[in-house]
Parts: structure tokens; sequence; C-alpha cells
């Protein structure tokens, strides 16, 4: 056990050894967002270090190198918020986990701590028919599901399943027209090219979600920012990206 850390925990015996070096720098940036101390470990993976709070909070604690956060890991950050703020508005709100901010300072995600036992192997069928059902409920307001992982559940006692993981989560429809325009007009930044904002809104107008003729606005607009976009996209399918997790549309 570190001794610069064992104090934060309440569990510092279950922080596997790869990520020791990293707990002390993560427990303090959870407190300085507003967990109060001790923390529970609860998990990690590979963007974030989960631990809840006495105030029955989790906090996500965003990994990041010494050099600071990459705008990647930021738009990880916002996009899990907003998919989880925008689950809650869905038939699907008792299965999400609720979310209440975004500490941007700390690179911190504050959500609903969740007790329970994860999702594992054997929970996975019944849990895959669920996800499909989150998909579901979610395309309708612009976004697919997460990738798909048992243990991004966690199961509460009386049994219910909460997807409390949001990983891999893409924008849809207007949704992502929507987030063009922003970046368009420099109203928020973002990871992704001009040319990959160009592929994801063709994708769109494919599957009918956001309507050709201002799709293909969006495009111009984009192929003014950077020429080479134009090259290896059509309508009729060039460029098409993997199918989604789940695999289908509402």
């Amino acid at each position: 056990m570190n001794a610069a850390w064992g104090d934060l925990l309440s569990n510092p015996e279950l922080v596997p050894l790869h990520v020791r070096d990293e707990i002390g720098d993560a427990a303090h940036r959870a407190a300085a967002a507003g967990a109060r101390l001790p923390l529970e470990f609860m998990g990690v993976g590979m963007y974030g270090i989960v631990f809840c709070g006495r105030e029955g909070h989790a906090w996500k604690v965003f990994r990041m190198g010494p050099e600071g956060p990459s705008r990647f890991i930021f738009d990880v950050l916002t996009g899990e918020f907003e998919w989880l703020r925008d689950a809650a508005e869905t038939p699907i709100s008792g299965n999400v986990a609720k979310v209440f901010a975004v500490h941007p300072d700390e690179v911190v995600l504050e959500r609903e701590c969740v007790p329970g036992t994860p999702g594992g192997w054997a929970d996975e069928r019944s849990l895959w028919d669920l996800h499909v059902s989150i998909e579901k409920a979610m395309v309708p307001v612009g976004w697919s599901a997460p990738e798909f992982k048992g243990s991004s559940y966690i199961i509460r006692e009386d049994g219910t399943p909460v997807l409390v993981d949001i990983s891999m989560a893409q924008r849809l429809g207007m949704n992502i027209a929507g987030y063009v325009e922003d970046r368009l007009a420099a109203r928020r930044e973002g990871h992704e090219t001009w040319h990959d904002l160009a592929f994801f809104v063709l994708r769109e107008i494919r599957e009918k979600a956001i309507p050709k003729e201002y799709g293909m606005d969006l495009v111009r607009r984009l192929n003014e920012r950077d020429p080479s976009i134009k090259e290896g996209f059509s309508l009729e399918g060039r460029g098409r990206p993997r199918p989604r997790q789940a695999g289908f549309r509402a």
C-alpha cells in the first residue's frame, strides 16, 4: 500500500498494481471536484478511474499523462455526460446511471454511484437484449448505444441492470449535424478533423437521418475548410464506416 494515498481510500488493497502510480493524483482530483473522503475504489478502465465518495456519487477521473489531458479525452468526458443527460429523458432512464456534472478543471465526470455487482459473462445474454433496447431508445435522440461489455453494467440488489460506462457511443442524425454546426461556428472544439466530420455527415445522409440538401450543404462548408474532403466520399457508400455496436437502426 502506498502511504501517499492509502489514507484517501477506504479499500486501498483493491487497487491493481498497474494503476497504483496514478491513484494519488486521481483521488486528489476527485476530492477537488467535490468528492468526500475517504473514497471507495470501484474500478479502472482504459479512460478512467472510478471512485465512490461518501456523499453517494461516483467520480470518474479521466486518465492522462504528464502533459495533461488531450482534446480526445475532453471529448470522451463531455460525450459521456451528454449521452447520460439525454438518456435521462428516454424510456430507458431507469437502466442508466444518473449524471450530475462535468468538472473540466479536474477532468472528472460526476454521476450516480450504483451499488451492486458488475455484470459478467453469465449475464451477457440478458444484458445484450437490454443493450438493444437502449440503442432503440437512444437513436431517436441522436445517439448510438455505447460499446457492449457486460462489465459496463452494474446489477442492483433487486436485479435491475444499470449501464454506467458509456464508451464509444456515436452521435447520429441531427445530433451530429448540430455538433458540426458548432464546430464550424467555433462554438466548441473537438478532436475530429473536418474530414472525419464530413465522413459522419455523409453516413447520416445515406441513413436518411439528415436531410440530403442540408447535409450536403454541411459537407460543402466542411470542404471549404479542407478541400481534400471530396476525395473518396460519395452518397453511394464509399468510405462507409464499420457497423454500429448493436448493428441496427430503429
